[in-house]
């Protein structure tokens, strides 16, 4: 892929030296533009963002200048930010914990709301992989790639979700992918989150104004989705996975 070349083409110099002229990054941004994505390379030790494509004016209306660390969390839709907020304290526990063992890679993705170049709020794909580093300096880098999910037309699978070492998962989107984490319809997730704030099947079914046997149905549903056998149990997972 184009982005792993111009990660490993640009490892050495740490990311920061890259002439806008040159053949490879143009071609690169023509695909991303193409595609609908933007690329981001950051070192978490430091907390600095070194390379941000043009293509983030493209989608967001945003000038590379203006990206710093925290700037999409900050956009985040608020119904987002919480699922957000635990996500990102993930990726920076993950990211000590590469520099501490100075070796290893970490693939962390799953898909937020954001702000287009309009105003409107789109879905969008957050991937981030993350290396150790000890050249030019020792440090861990974020290679963070954000696409347009409303550009694709892929199934509704519920709330994406990935953690680990697969290099392969960090890739453009596909329908394979997209189904990766707990897949829970509209109506799951939505039970979720109010069995996440204390609510019983009584009080949830009076909010939703659903029957108690429909909220009981799909909390089965749910159960026999995760291989679970508690609802409470399994809030507790999707908390610490930054999914709720």
């Amino acid at each position: 892929q184009a982005i792993h070349a111009f990660l490993d083409d640009h490892r050495d110099t740490g990311y920061e030296e890259i002439d806008a002229a040159d053949p490879d990054l143009i071609a690169l941004e023509g695909q991303l533009r193409k595609q609908r994505q933007y690329l981001q390379v950051a070192d978490l030790i430091r907390m600095k963002v070194l390379f941000a494509s043009s293509t983030c004016t493209d989608l967001f209306g945003l000038s590379p200048a203006e990206i710093h660390i925290g700037t999409f969390f900050s956009r985040t839709h608020p119904d987002d930010q919480a699922r957000h907020n635990l996500g990102r304290s993930k990726t920076l526990n993950m990211a000590q914990t590469l520099f501490i063992r100075k070796e290893g890679v970490v693939v962390h993705s799953s898909h937020f709301r954001q702000p287009d170049r309009s105003g409107n709020y789109i879905d969008v794909l957050f991937q981030a992989f993350l290396f150790h580093a000890s050249h030019p300096y020792d440090t861990v880098y974020m290679a963070m790639v954000l696409t347009d999910l409303s550009s694709l037309q892929l199934p509704k699978h519920g709330y994406h979700y990935y953690l680990g070492n697969d290099l392969s998962q960090f890739r453009y989107p596909d329908e394979a992918l997209m189904a990766l984490g707990h897949v829970f319809s509209d109506r799951e997730f939505e039970i979720l989150q109010w069995v996440a704030k204390g609510l019983d099947s009584d009080r949830i079914a009076e909010k939703l104004y659903l029957s108690v046997h429909t909220v009981n149905t799909h909390r089965r549903n749910i159960l026999k989705k995760t291989g679970t056998t508690s609802t409470h149990e399994l809030v507790i997972e999707l908390k610490e996975m930054g999914v709720l």
